[in-house]
């Protein structure tokens, strides 16, 4: 997770070194695992789990390599490393819940064995008054029960090793809290990462929250409450803690909670992320964000004005031309014939097909100033985060289409869409665009045919635009979402170039991603992709 992060939000390779580091040993440390587990019946079982987990999160890393390596830096947002956020809170929770489950095994193991202990001091009284015959029978009992101690001493140690060596290597703090009695406790680790020594912080609920900045204090606090009430199914918790040196630190908590019979929580045991550098550097790339959009638009909007004075000075030119052939008319009898043929040429062709060239040209980029216009807007809109029904904008941007369908004989199928969180507005502006490419880049060849359909992963939400038309040939795929760029094959259909780049912005503000698939002559997929979000948390 970290040398992926670190890689999309530098652009430098080495970073992948954790990343690829952790694919190569996978398979060795999941075989040593399954060794050293052997004795469990229900190891393989649980072990497998992790696995399904651990491919489910390195898809959604893969992914997100994809995409930038295929639109480069920009197309990496905040959304989508709250994704690879929430990606590991799911896998660390499995684990940690899978780690505690076989400690509790553990201890009852440990229990038996004191148990079992006790009984060979019962059966060693016992011996001392029984026959030499019963001794050795006894004898023989007793070393059963030593060894088996033995063994469950033994898995006591291996469990331990492990656990150590897990937090070890995640290099987090770890806490265990019990809201019943209020008491708490934090490894050394934890205190290590705010520039304590283990004695000079102490185990205790009042010198934590001394620490959490006043900001944050509130909300941690409620985020704790939601997860005990079962408002929320994790927990999740990022603030700011004071380091000894007096500056903060951005921390991500995570935990999971333990409830008795009556439904109150007993524990919460979790780990402690120092997250700083990450929320640093989402900063700063926010920033550019910002900047850039601000300068697009003032660029922009501040070349319109020398546009209005070509079009004003034009017209003023038009009505010169205008005003004074007449009296050059007049004033052609006068000339040489050589001379009349050069004027009459200059007045009737040379400057109104001039002047006709700078109008259409001040035209086409008023046009297209504009267009950057509405382009650098998205980032300044205000987003909003509602339930879409994204089968009625899906349908309702098909009706707009309809005359141009049905003049076409095109044959549309859509599947079930769902119902998300999302900005309606900015999801009928995607699928306006892609539907009005998909219509507009038919072969007029054949029958056309538009396919819209939909998957779901478990963080996100891939929707499809499939149509057989002309296609994009593999030279221009990456274009087509640039400004201005369009396809080679598309100069006989009206356009700026804009459709596709507008879409691409408006998905990275919502945290989503666009790529197609296409080959000449057979037709284009497009794939939206957006962020699964938890209807009931938003709600709640």
């Amino acid at each position: 997770e970290t040398g992926v992060r670190g890689y999309l939000l530098s652009g430098k390779r080495r970073f992948l070194g954790p990343y690829e580091s952790a694919l190569a040993t996978l398979p060795l440390q999941i075989r040593h695992l399954r060794e050293l587990m052997q004795d469990d019946p229900n190891a393989n079982a649980q072990i497998d789990g992790w696995l399904k987990d651990i491919e489910t999160y390195q898809d959604m890393l893969s992914a997100q390599l994809h995409t930038y390596q295929l639109y480069g830096r920009g197309a990496i947002t905040p959304a989508m490393l709250e994704a690879q956020k929430a990606g590991m809170d799911n896998l660390r929770a499995h684990l940690e819940a899978s780690v505690n489950k076989r400690l509790d095994r553990l201890h009852d193991q440990v229990e038996t064995s004191k148990q079992e202990n006790r009984n060979f001091l019962y059966i060693l009284i016992i011996g001392t008054v029984m026959a030499i015959t019963s001794m050795l029978l006894a004898s023989a009992v007793i070393i059963g029960l030593i060894t088996r101690s033995q063994k469950a001493a033994k898995d006591i140690a291996i469990a331990e090793e492990r656990f150590v060596a897990v937090m070890n290597g995640i290099n987090d703090g770890v806490y265990d809290y019990n809201p019943q009695t209020k008491t708490v406790y934090y490894s050394p680790a934890l205190k290590h990462m705010l520039g304590y020594t283990d004695a000079e912080f102490s185990n205790s609920v009042q010198a934590f929250t001394a620490i959490i900045h006043p900001e944050d204090v509130e909300k941690a606090w409620e985020q704790f409450r939601r997860y005990e009430s079962h408002e929320i199914g994790s927990y999740s918790n990022t603030m700011r803690l004071r380091h000894k040196d007096g500056g903060w630190r951005w921390i991500m908590s995570r935990g999971i909670g333990f409830w008795d019979k009556d439904d109150k929580m007993t524990r919460l045991i979790g780990t402690h992320t120092d997250i700083t550098e990450q929320k640093k550097r989402e900063e700063r790339l926010s920033q550019l964000n910002d900047e850039m959009e601000t300068f697009t638009y003032i660029a922009s909007h501040d070349l319109r004005s020398p546009l209005v004075n070509l079009r004003g000075f034009t017209r003023e030119l038009r009505q010169a031309i205008d005003s004074i052939t007449p009296l050059m008319e007049r004033m052609m009898p006068q000339l040489l014939e050589a001379e009349q043929v050069v004027m009459k040429r200059a007045l009737e062709e040379d400057i109104p097909e001039a002047l006709k060239f700078i109008e259409s040209a001040t035209q086409r980029m008023d046009t297209l100033t504009t267009a950057v216009l509405d382009l650098s807007r998205i980032g300044r809109r205000e987003y909003s985060n509602e339930v879409v029904d994204v089968q009625a904008i899906v349908q309702k941007c098909l009706n707009a289409l309809n005359y141009e369908i049905s003049h076409s004989r095109t044959q549309v199928t859509c599947e079930e869409l769902p119902v998300m969180m999302s900005d309606p507005l900015a999801l009928e502006q995607v699928f306006s665009n892609l539907l009005d490419n998909a219509v507009k880049y038919l072969d007029p060849a054949r029958p056309g045919e538009i396919a819209i359909s939909v998957r779901q992963t478990p963080s996100d939400i891939i929707f499809a635009v499939q149509d057989n038309g002309r296609g994009i040939a593999e030279y221009d795929r990456q274009k087509v979402f640039e400004i201005f760029r369009r396809a080679r094959n598309t100069g006989d259909v009206r356009g700026l170039g804009m459709g596709m780049a507008f879409v691409k912005a408006t998905l990275q503000k919502l945290g989503g991603a666009i790529w197609c698939d296409s080959h000449l002559g057979t037709g284009t997929t497009f794939y939206i992709r957006l962020p699964k979000t938890d209807m009931q948390e938003i709600a709640a």
